[in-house]
């Protein structure tokens, strides 16, 4: 480095000394050669504390305690930030950001790649200059610094000076993500009901007739046993309509002034008078409930039910609820809970998966309930909850199992006969491609996620020994290298996907069932159904993976602005994995309903948006009565794969996403892991597969043959190529040899 370029650094410094925090007002950084500026998540700040003070506990509304002595705490006003800089407890703060749903937080540190020409001594220069030191030195040879800067904003005006420097590829500061990868569903909620006679207004019997006859042909493989729009006066026609304990004399009845479908839907009504328009608050302190006995009208021997339903609610959040709840008692009852306001939706209670009880579809006391509760502050004007097309069906053909494993019958995403309400053949035809000898043996699949659990007995022949990038960085106490602590069941789900055992007599079977998982560990679960990584760990992550022999890379994780440190990661490992012929990189599109985000967006990798049951995009209408979620797409969308109530592993014991209560038939496993999250290791599963086949293929042939084996389900915008097909795939593998 010349004087001049000193000079010009000194005088940087210098400025930024006397402007304070002036040049760490600008709130951008600079990815890929462009300028992003960011938008601040206002009133709330990132705080690393020296040591977490004994006092501190997590509030849902004030302050999120992270791992790593790290806080996410809300303020209201300037000089409660300015207080945390003064403390001696404090090393940093950082003005949290948000793109898209993810939140960014610059830290006090800040990765850099120098040019390969500039020598070890300027590199000296140009940190000492700045007052940095060298944290690490990445995989990639980039440097992970830490500067001097109290607040995160400061950090990234030192970044866009080490971009401006000849010197540099790029520069820009790690950023803390945190991200949410589930699609984030209702509350669980549980009800008791000590005597539901009490207060009931009717008890007339049910007179529906059973057995509306099958569906047509091609369409979902169900029986429709029941079905009410609610075309008479009176609720009580089909349905028990009480009161809970202690509520207020306001009752479900019928109304024409919100309904899906004509003459009338379930409103609960205002004071407890029927078919009357809501014309002001509903009352205080209802409790009102809507029973079915839906038991009468299951076939005995069925093998799959499920309760589909419209509802349209406005209520006040956090205070009042509308719920619709599950019974074999009549007076304990198990569901979802909900509070407000939407238009139209379309949920559904899949009764082989009722939280805390399991499968009850052939239970004889089986009970439906539809409740509207409130608490004693006036509500919302004309609001309330109302309930149309009430719909039962059933599937009663014999299951198909794919091995002994107990749980492969459930696996419509690699078979499906109608077993989960879905439609006859929207699978991934993988029970045809093992047929042609495709198993995944020999074939590296990298989890690049939060770990996976190293014991599970689905999973451990299969596993390879990993890397954790979380605690290589940041020493972080991660639970033993790469096995997940208790709030990181997340990678634990995608491997069993990918390649849980085949043939062992336990739980489920993965789609290149005799493939390596690599478990790589980027991030951990922040304890609030939240992700944590940074930018730094996910580069290293990804730069091991392709140099420790991944032949594909499994990313079910994205959001947030661009990185150069991991673009150029993905990019590394495109060009360089399997000795040259190149990585296959896979990323979930996301799941907003929205535009697919990065880095699935990348040009370098394949994005998989998911696919429901019925073989459309998976959006918030779609046959899995899933309203809460959609499959991310646009032109940058490349492949669909099954993504909606995917059977697989789950952490053993109470650590996972369902512990022994609230899956008391299928313990260490869960039935609906969701979002492009399971499509993103269901595609991975079945390039594994195609490598299988032929292992000296290159990463652009393996793309040709995935997206040329499609099953064409939609518009490209929509679905990209199509919804993977594993036989068609294979084939095409086979006929490259």
């Amino acid at each position: 480095m010349d004087q001049f370029k000193q000079l010009m650094i000194i005088i940087a410094l210098f400025a930024f000394a006397l402007s304070g925090t002036a040049l760490g007002e600008e709130l951008s950084y600079y990815s890929d050669g462009q300028k992003i500026q960011l938008e601040k998540d206002d009133g709330f700040v990132l705080v690393k504390y020296k040591k977490l003070p004994l006092t501190f506990k997590s509030n849902a509304e004030d302050r999120q305690i992270l791992k790593n002595n790290m806080t996410i705490e809300k303020f209201t006003q300037s000089s409660m930030r300015e207080s945390l800089d003064r403390s001696s407890d404090v090393l940093y703060t950082s003005q949290m950001f948000r793109v898209g749903d993810v939140r960014m937080a610059p830290t006090n540190e800040i990765i850099v790649k120098f040019n390969p020409t500039v020598t070890k001594e300027t590199i000296e220069t140009i940190n000492a200059s700045f007052g940095s030191t060298v944290k690490e030195i990445l995989l990639d040879g980039s440097y992970l610094l830490e500067v001097r800067a109290f607040r995160g904003e400061e950090a990234m005006a030192i970044a866009r000076s080490y971009y401006l420097l000849d010197e540099t590829i790029y520069a820009h500061p790690n950023f803390v993500r945190q991200m949410r990868l589930m699609p984030q569903g209702p509350e669980n909620d549980t009800e008791s009901l000590d005597d539901p006679l009490d207060g009931r207004r009717s008890q007339e019997s049910n007179n529906a007739s059973p057995g509306f006859g099958p569906l047509k042909a091609g369409d979902v493989q169900v029986t429709e046993v029941f079905k009410d729009k609610f075309s008479s006066l009176s609720v009580d026609d089909n349905w028990n309509v009480y009161l809970g304990a202690g509520a207020r004399d306001a009752y479900w009845g019928k109304t024409k002034y919100k309904r899906k479908s004509t003459p009338y839907s379930a409103f609960c009504a205002v004071d407890g008078t029927e078919g009357t328009r809501p014309s002001r608050t509903y009352p205080n302190d209802m409790n009102a409930w809507m029973v079915l006995d839906a038991a009468q009208y299951i076939p005995g021997g069925a093998n799959y039910a499920e309760v589909k339903f419209k509802s349209w609610v406005k209520s006040e959040s956090g205070y009042d609820y509308f719920k619709y709840l599950v019974s074999v008692d009549g007076t304990t009852f198990y569901g979802t809970q909900l509070t407000g306001k939407w238009k139209w939706r379309y949920p559904k209670i899949d009764l082989t998966d009722v939280y805390a009880l399991g499968n009850v579809v052939n239970n004889p006391n089986l009970t439906i309930a539809f409740v509207f509760q409130s608490d004693n502050i006036v509500g919302i004007n004309k609001g309330g909850a109302y309930v149309d097309d009430v719909i039962i069906n059933v599937f009663t053909d014999p299951l198909v199992a794919l091995s002994n494993d107990p749980y492969s019958s459930r696996q419509w995403a690699l078979n499906n006969i109608g077993q989960n309400g879905g439609k006859e053949n929207a699978d991934m035809d993988v029970p045809e491609a093992w047929a042609l000898g495709a198993d995944g043996t020999g074939i590296t699949v990298a989890v690049i996620d939060e770990g996976v659990d190293l014991t599970h007995p689905d999973l451990n022949d299969n596993l390879v020994a990993g890397f954790d990038a979380v605690a290589a960085l940041s020493g972080t106490d991660t639970a033993g290298g790469y096995q997940p602590g208790s709030d990181d069941a997340h990678g634990t789900g995608c491997a069993g996907i990918i390649a849980a055992e085949q043939g062992n007599s336990i739980g489920t079977t993965g789609v290149a069932y005799n493939a390596n998982i690599l478990p790589v560990r980027i991030a951990y679960g922040d304890g609030a159904g939240g992700w944590l990584t940074t930018d730094a760990a996910i580069a290293n992550g990804i730069n091991w993976a392709w140099q420790n022999g991944a032949d594909v890379l499994s990313n079910s994780w994205g959001g947030g602005g661009s990185s150069d440190a991991i673009t150029n990661s993905i990019k590394a490992a495109k060009v360089n994995g399997r000795g040259g012929l190149g990585c296959l990189i896979l990323f979930a599109s996301g799941n907003n309903n929205s535009k697919v985000s990065y880095p699935a967006k990348l040009r370098h990798v394949l994005a998989i948006g998911a696919s429901s049951p019925s073989d459309k995009r998976k959006s918030p209408k779609s046959c899995d009565g899933e309203f809460w979620w959609g499959s991310n797409y646009n032109k940058n969308l490349d492949l669909m794969a099954p993504g909606v109530k995917i059977p697989t592993t789950d952490i053993q014991g109470d650590l996972g996403y369902e512990d022994t209560t609230s899956a008391p038939t299928h313990p260490d496993y869960t039935m609906s892991f969701n979002g492009t999250s399971s499509a993103c290791p269901n595609a991975a599963g079945v390039a594994a597969l195609v490598l299988d086949i032929n292992p000296a293929l290159t990463r652009k042939q393996v793309i040709s043959i995935l997206k040329k084996s499609t099953d064409k389900i939609g518009t490209s915008s929509q679905t990209g190529s199509g919804r993977v097909n594993a036989r068609k795939a294979v084939e095409r593998a086979i006929n490259s040899l």
